[in-house]
């Protein structure tokens, strides 16, 4: 888990999503046809739009896997 990033926007079309000075995933496209480029690895994924782009983002930053184990398991 990331515990904060930012987004900036750049112009249209073209979004950063950092944590501190480093950037972690970019988002390139057109209406219907967004990528996100994951700078960590390998990573590229087509999305309809930006909000679901970053919807996958902030799930990707945010994942807690601690809890993730702790709910199958039947303690939190």
């Amino acid at each position: 888990m990331i515990e904060n990033f930012s987004v900036n926007w750049r112009n249209p079309g073209h979004w950063d999503i950092y944590n501190r000075h480093r950037r972690l995933f970019c988002i390139r496209g057109e209406p219907g046809a967004f990528f996100v480029r994951d700078e960590r690895g390998p990573t590229r994924d087509k999305f309809a739009t930006v909000d679901a782009a970053m919807a996958w983002i902030c799930a990707t930053l945010m994942y807690e896997p601690n809890k993730a184990k702790n709910k199958k398991e039947g303690e939190g």
